[in-house]
């Protein structure tokens, strides 16, 4: 992926949107692995995904993650140890939270289970230790720097159309 063609578009002061293009900037994973299921923080809904070092199809997307670093470095003006990073290594393999989108309160994903069993099943019966393929999406910037507290910015990760096996 080139990121090159990716755009920072102002929503406010404080938040930007990514683009390439006219379209978000998504990526495709496979056969990763979700070893918590279902969790809250900060009253947001997450999946905390662990990514293999020896999949090709990871590696990609680690690659892409440190790229939008560098990318937010030059445009942005800031220090490396200025962005919240969204991975941790744990057993050298790669951990990091995707958010799942939500309106009205209810969380809006799409969520397909291969076991027959589960065909009813819904985001909320979301197991632990469960292997999934997933559209990722990098949705925004948020920059909140000028804080003294924090003085810190990143970036939000969404899950969208998860394939549970």
């Amino acid at each position: 992926m080139d990121i090159n063609k990716i755009k920072f578009i102002t929503k406010d002061n404080k938040f930007y949107n990514i683009k390439k293009g006219k379209n978000k900037l998504k990526y495709k994973i496979k056969n990763v692995y979700c070893p918590f299921g279902l969790e809250n923080e900060y009253n947001n809904d997450i999946i905390k995904i662990e990514l293999d070092n020896n999949n090709d199809n990871n590696i990609k997307f680690i690659e892409l993650i440190s790229n939008l670093k560098k990318k937010l470095i030059e445009n942005f003006n800031c220090d490396e140890n200025e962005i919240k990073d969204n991975f941790r290594i744990r057993k050298d393999k790669y951990i990091f939270n995707c958010r799942l989108k939500k309106y009205k309160n209810n969380i809006n994903v799409n969520i397909n289970y291969n076991n027959k069993n589960d065909y009813l099943n819904t985001i909320y019966d979301f197991k632990p230790n469960s292997f999934i393929d997933a559209e990722i999406e990098i949705d925004s910037i948020w920059d909140f720097r000028d804080n003294n507290k924090d003085n810190k910015m990143g970036y939000i990760i969404y899950l969208n159309n998860i394939e549970v096996y």
